[in-house]
C-alpha cells in the first residue's frame, strides 16, 4: 500500500518528522553544524566534519558522522528563499551554504527513493549526493553507498517518499 492522501498527493515533504519516537542529533557542540559551500540538501544524508562543524551532502573523508539532513526552521521561518532554494539539478531543496544545519542520527523521517522500496530493506546513502537506496537486507556493501542505522518502514514507488526509522523494523 503506498502512502497517499485522499488527494493522491504524498502525506509529507521530504526530510519530515513520520512519527513520535524519540529522534537524536549530530551532537555538533557550540555554534552547531553549518551547510558547506555546495549547501545541503534537505532531507537526504549528509556528513558531518565535527572538526570543521561543516556538514557536507557528499561524504569527505571516513571519520565524517552520517546523519540524515532535517528541514528544521531557521530563525523560526520553514521555506524563507534566503536559506533554501529548488535545484533543479539535484531535484531537491538546498539549505544555502553557512546556514545552519540539523542532521539526525536516529528517528523516524519520510524519505525519497530514487528506485522504489519497500516494507523491511535496509536504507542506503549514496556517498555523493546523499540520495537513498533500499536495499535487501544481507545484501552486503553496494558500491558507491554507504550502509545506515534506518530501515524501511512503509513502501514507494519510483521517486516517491516512504518512511524510514531506526526504531521500528519489519521482517518480509
Amino acid at each position: 500500500m503506498r502512502a497517499l492522501n485522499y488527494a493522491g498527493r504524498p502525506p509529507a515533504v521530504e526530510g519530515v518528522f513520520a512519527s513520535f519516537n524519540p529522534r537524536f542529533q549530530v551532537p555538533a557542540g557550540p555554534g552547531g553544524l553549518v551547510a558547506s559551500v555546495d549547501g545541503l540538501a534537505l532531507g537526504r544524508f549528509a556528513w558531518a566534519d565535527l572538526t570543521t562543524g561543516i556538514a557536507y551532502s557528499a561524504r569527505q573523508a571516513p571519520e565524517n558522522l552520517l546523519g540524515f539532513v532535517l528541514p528544521a526552521p531557521i530563525q523560526g521561518v520553514w521555506a524563507d528563499w534566503r536559506y533554501r532554494y529548488w535545484d533543479q539539478t539535484r531535484r531537491a531543496f538546498i539549505l544555502r551554504a553557512g546556514m545552519e544545519a540539523t542532521l539526525a542520527r536516529r528517528g523516524d523521517f519520510w524519505a525519497r527513493f530514487p528506485g522504489g522500496s519497500y516494507v523491511s530493506q535496509q536504507v542506503y546513502a549514496n556517498v555523493l549526493d546523499g540520495s537513498c537506496l533500499a536495499v535487501d537486507r544481507g545484501t552486503g556493501p553496494v558500491d558507491g553507498y554507504e550502509v545506515t542505522p534506518w530501515s524501511v518502514v512503509s513502501e514507494c514507488g519510483q521517486g516517491e517518499l516512504a518512511v524510514i526509522s531506526t526504531w521500528s523494523y519489519f521482517t518480509p
